[in-house]
């Protein structure tokens, strides 16, 4: 399986596409058909979600389920909790529709939420009274990585976790808290 996932990347990464074998878990067809600048996984699994506010529940109850069958769930509150947080920020600044990706592996998971804006996001300071402004400093401050990239159809915001203790942090430390 190793040698066909490196084989795959190799092939995506010189613009060749090629099918993984898909499998259904849930109802939920994991796998992929590469394309130039997609990340490749046999356990992949995507869904496109609408932008508006249910896709924001919607998507956490997605993701909860692949954690469930890649026997994750030890994963799955911080992911659906950081999730949430970047499809809102999807829904709020870009108004496209949106697609999420869940690349589980034993001990990790590698969630992104792309979108049809190539803006990159910024994270902003705002007052402690202020009742926005804490998504990317809850996924700074939870997530193992977390990124962002320009796709061919806009951007990519990311984040993996590891199957380890979470991250620990004085709350009371957190000014936007």
């Amino acid at each position: 399986m190793e040698d066909s996932r490196a084989e795959a990347a190799e092939a995506a990464e010189a613009g060749h596409g090629e099918r993984i074998p898909s499998r259904t878990v849930t109802g939920l067809t994991l796998g992929v058909v590469s394309t130039p600048g997609s990340r490749i996984s046999a356990g992949e699994a995507r869904q496109e979600f609408p932008s508006t506010p249910a896709s924001a529940g919607e998507a956490r109850r997605f993701v909860e389920s692949v954690m469930a069958d890649a026997d994750l769930d030890q994963l799955a509150y911080i992911a659906t909790s950081l999730v949430s947080e970047l499809v809102a920020n999807a829904i709020l600044h870009t108004g496209t529709p949106l697609t999420v990706v869940v690349v589980p592996d034993p001990g990790r998971v590698r969630i992104e939420v792309h979108d049809g804006s190539r803006q990159l996001p910024v994270r902003k300071h705002y007052s402690k009274m202020s009742g926005t402004g804490r998504g990317l400093m809850l996924v700074e401050r939870l997530a193992a990585r977390w990124g962002c990239e320009r796709t061919a159809s806009g951007k990519a915001v990311w984040f993996e976790l590891e199957d380890q203790p979470a991250a620990v942090f004085d709350v009371r430390s957190v000014d936007a808290l």
